[in-house]
């Protein structure tokens, strides 16, 4: 599948919700807009579907066991090594939610975790989306690559209804505000992703008639809807998932304001999200270390000083995080990428 540049800008403005939603849980702006952390992750998710279904859309001219051995060499290359590398670290130097949750983090069951004990498990919260993202790889590529192409779509609608039957009968019959963490309650957002991209080329054609500022208008009011009006769990994935799919549509429409999508910043920044979201709930507790507030889990001796300014420890923490990330993607994911098969 083509790179495609604007979609990492895409990913830079999903991975920046997240951060924010979580190192400024106490501002006007996440009192504004409080959904911001979902909407972040709920756009990675409709990503993940879009881009997934493209791989194995190529993959499906492959003999099945060929596509499946590819797929998943190339996915363990790219999410693996940094994810692994990180989880050694913490045998090392252990925190916060370690001891008693290693093993679900081991095995890509955080979300499970969290929904079993009802609350979150400290700095590796964040861990339950990369859990579901591995769940949804587990389940979606044996399913899409058996099914005959003609029924894809029947298979795509199929899953978003049996997710969003499934998330009304939980919604209903239990009680437990952990419910989002369990797989089947996000898959709704990877077939929104995946119908996306199964359709695409229709869908480009006619919104390349449309108005740009109908689509932008479009947006401006799912997001108005989704800031404010989309905390009830059954309706704020088709909310988000609606909101991701226009966005992601938007990156096809040529115009000077689309070009922003292209600025090389917010390029590179979605080219690293990975290492920003993987390592961003850790941040903090380095940095209190650093500063020497930090007063259960003390790693080192303060080596700067503890300034009181609110500013001042979301810029180290900032430093810290780009440092971290930049560091990995030219030391470790790059280094990895270049093994994966491409010759399919």
């Amino acid at each position: 599948m083509k790179y495609q540049p604007r979609l990492d800008s895409i990913r830079f403005f999903a991975v920046v919700l997240v951060i924010f939603s979580h190192w400024l849980p106490n501002s006007e702006l996440l009192k504004l807009f409080p959904t911001m952390g979902h909407v972040g992750v709920g756009i990675f998710f409709v990503l993940s579907g879009y881009l997934i279904t493209g791989v194995l859309t190529r993959l499906k001219s492959e003999n099945i066991g060929r596509a499946i051995k590819i797929f998943y060499f190339n996915r363990v290359l790219r999410i693996f090594p940094i994810y692994y590398l990180l989880l050694v670290l913490f045998f090392f130097v252990q925190v916060e939610g370690w001891t008693t949750n290693y093993l679900y983090f081991l095995t890509y069951t955080t979300n499970f975790r969290i929904y079993e004990i009802g609350k979150w498990v400290g700095p590796f919260s964040h861990l339950w989306s990369l859990a579901i993202e591995e769940q949804f790889y587990l389940i979606w590529p044996i399913l899409f690559l058996f099914i005959p192409a003609k029924r894809l779509n029947l298979l795509i609608v199929g899953t978003f209804l049996i997710s969003l039957i499934l998330k009304i009968n939980l919604y209903v019959n239990l009680e437990n505000s952990f419910l989002d963490m369990l797989p089947f309650s996000q898959f709704d957002l990877f077939m929104i992703g995946a119908w996306l991209m199964v359709n695409k080329e229709i869908l480009i054609s006619k919104i390349m008639k449309i108005n740009f500022y109908w689509i932008s208008s479009s947006l401006i009011f799912i997001f108005i809807i989704v800031v404010f009006f989309s905390n009830n769990f059954l309706i704020s994935n088709l909310t988000v998932g609606l909101f991701s799919m226009l966005l992601i549509l938007l990156t096809k429409n040529e115009n000077r304001v689309t070009q922003i999508f292209e600025f090389k910043p917010f390029v590179f920044f979605g080219k690293i999200s990975y290492g920003l979201y993987l390592f961003h709930n850790f941040i903090p507790l380095f940095e209190r270390n650093l500063v020497g507030t930090e007063k259960q889990n003390i790693l080192f001796n303060a080596v700067l000083p503890n300034i009181n300014s609110a500013y001042y420890h979301l810029s180290i923490q900032m430093i810290l995080l780009l440092s971290v990330s930049i560091l990995s993607w030219y030391l470790i994911e790059k280094k990895f990428l270049k093994l994966k098969i491409t010759n399919y």
